[in-house]
């Protein structure tokens, strides 16, 4: 299969995957801790980053920067929702802060991002919450899973030859 339809695949894919969560947000009232609208930008992010492997994956050297941008965009979601799913396993590391309360949005305004971003990653009770499962997954295991995966994918297009 040529490289262009799997980034196409990929992005569909993913499409799919935040169109889901969306469903889940305004139909079903789950709304997403701090944790997972990071989780949910990084996922993003990779969605445009196979857009762009879909115009710059027919030579090798674009390839190889669209397969090193999205393995280390994977990586960083894998980061993060293994943070939360660590949160939601291990109970004791929860910290007693309610560091992930306020909106995502909100702590942007007010803090500096390097600020945002630390307190984001530590959770809070709420980003351990466990609101909804499939197959006995919970959303942030989901999202890891998506990410090893999107990891592996944008590895194996690495050694692909181009066509």
């Amino acid at each position: 299969m040529r490289i262009t339809v799997l980034y196409l695949l990929a992005f569909i894919f993913i499409a799919i995957l935040l169109g889901i969560a969306a469903y889940l947000q305004l139909y079903k009232g789950i709304n997403p801790c701090p944790l997972c609208t990071v989780q949910r930008v990084i996922m993003g992010i990779l969605s445009i980053s196979f857009l762009l492997g879909i115009a710059l994956g027919r030579n090798r050297i674009g390839q190889i920067l669209i397969g090193l941008l999205s393995a280390l965009i994977s990586i960083t979601g894998i980061i993060f929702a293994g943070r939360q799913v660590w949160l939601q396993h291990v109970p004791s590391a929860v910290p007693n802060s309610s560091n992930c309360e306020a909106s995502l949005g909100y702590m942007l305004h007010v803090l500096p991002c390097t600020e945002v971003i630390a307190k984001v990653f530590q959770g809070g009770p709420v980003c351990a919450k466990v609101d909804w499962q499939c197959f006995t997954l919970s959303l942030a295991e989901w999202s890891f899973c998506a990410f090893i995966f999107f990891f592996v994918f944008s590895l194996w297009q690495l050694r692909r030859p181009t066509n």
